[in-house]
């Protein structure tokens, strides 16, 4: 039941998000990068369903520039899936407000379960790790809202390697990386703040 009511209200909230796009500014995508004046290739905000207008622009390296000075301030615990396209979204989730708000998604309380888990140090440069690494096979427009619902460790780790710890800088090259190598676009990309919780590619 969690699933289809997830999945409705994605599905709604994202055509609302498009239909404000189109009413007060041109897609982030549409625009010139705010930092560099390049083609954009993505939005930009501090938190998720931001104002339309308050979304930067942003080219591919500035995305990754930002996102490197972003994901290394953050001194708490994210577990990041790997982008995928098909989703107009990349976005962080607080993992306790995402309790108060479905009680009944499954993601929360798994996210905790597999930080726990987590390594101290980068598995690929022995910085202090803050973020656990979910490669993202399967994951798409008609099963993000089965993870959520389920849980990431019935779901996607049934299909991909082991998570992996990672630094913010290698974190955020494992982004840059997918992003680049899959050529995804997303009108929203908001970076980790708080303490606990998951980023993911996602509808709204």
């Amino acid at each position: 039941m969690i699933f289809i009511v997830l999945a409705m209200a994605a599905a709604i909230a994202t055509l609302f998000l498009l239909a404000k796009f189109g009413k007060k500014t041109p897609l982030p995508t549409e625009q010139l990068c705010s930092q560099c004046g390049a083609p954009a290739r993505h939005g930009h905000s501090m938190h998720a369903e931001t104002e339309p207008e308050d979304i930067k622009p942003l080219c591919n390296k500035c995305l990754t520039t930002t996102l490197q000075r972003e994901y290394s301030i953050f001194l708490g615990r994210a577990v990041v899936i790997e982008p995928v396209d098909g989703l107009p979204c990349y976005a962080f989730q607080d993992a306790k407000d995402w309790k108060e708000h479905f009680p009944n998604s499954a993601i929360s309380d798994d996210t905790e379960k597999l930080l726990s888990g987590m390594k101290t140090s980068c598995s690929c440069c022995d910085k202090p790790a803050h973020y656990l690494w979910v490669e993202s096979a399967g994951l798409d427009a008609k099963t993000f809202t089965q993870v959520l619902d389920d849980g990431i460790s019935v779901t996607l780790l049934k299909e991909n390697p082991p998570p992996v710890s990672l630094c913010g800088k290698c974190a955020v090259e494992h982004i840059a990386k997918s992003i680049e190598k899959k050529n995804i676009r997303y009108l929203e990309v908001c970076p980790p703040k708080g303490e606990t919780g998951f980023v993911i590619p996602m509808g709204y």
